[in-house]
């Protein structure tokens, strides 16, 4: 259906975060240049495009998402 748009599941979100507090998934999102918008209740929402965008177009799928993490601030 066009128009449609595709967000991270809360378990892609997890591991590309390497968070389960949505406080500190916001501060990895915001650290890694990703654009998310928060829902109400804090968890925030990524769409599936823009993160694949600014992690080098890595392929995402239904069994999680292949992350480069060459560039990207960890620790």
């Amino acid at each position: 259906m066009a128009g449609e748009i595709e967000i991270l599941s809360k378990k892609e979100l997890q591991q590309l975060c390497g968070a389960t507090h949505t406080r500190k998934q916001r501060e990895a999102l915001k650290a890694m240049g990703i654009p998310f918008i928060t829902r109400p209740n804090g968890f925030p929402v990524v769409e599936r495009s823009h993160a694949r965008k600014m992690l080098g177009n890595s392929a995402a799928n239904d069994e999680g998402m292949t992350i480069k993490w060459s560039g990207a601030k960890h620790g």
